[in-house]
C-alpha cells in the first residue's frame, strides 16, 4: 500500500487472500477506514469485494496499466476474430 499523494509505502502486506486482507483491514478502526476516498487496484475481483465491505466511502479506481492492459488484449482478440472471418 502506498500514500497516493506522496507515493510513500504506507505497508506490505505479505499474503492477498480475501480473509488475510479483511483480518488486516479490521486493525483499522470503522471511523479511519470510513476517510478513505479513493482506492487504486488492479482488476483482481476480491480487492473489489474487499473495499465495498470495509471502505464503505470510497471510490474504486482501476490502474492504468491494467486497464489499458485489458483494452489492448480485447482488441487483438476482435482483430484475430475478424482476421479468421476472411
Amino acid at each position: 500500500m502506498c500514500d497516493g499523494i506522496t507515493g510513500q509505502t504506507i505497508d506490505i502486506i505479505e499474503d492477498r487472500r480475501l480473509d488475510n486482507l479483511i483480518k488486516y483491514f479490521y486493525y483499522y478502526d470503522y471511523k479511519a477506514r470510513s476517510r478513505v476516498r479513493f482506492i487504486i487496484i488492479d482488476m483482481y475481483s476480491p480487492y473489489i469485494s474487499l473495499i465495498k465491505k470495509m471502505f464503505p466511502n470510497a471510490n474504486i479506481i482501476i490502474d492504468k496499466f491494467h486497464f489499458t492492459q485489458l483494452i489492448s488484449r480485447s482488441l487483438n482478440k476482435t482483430r484475430i476474430m475478424v482476421m479468421k472471418k476472411k
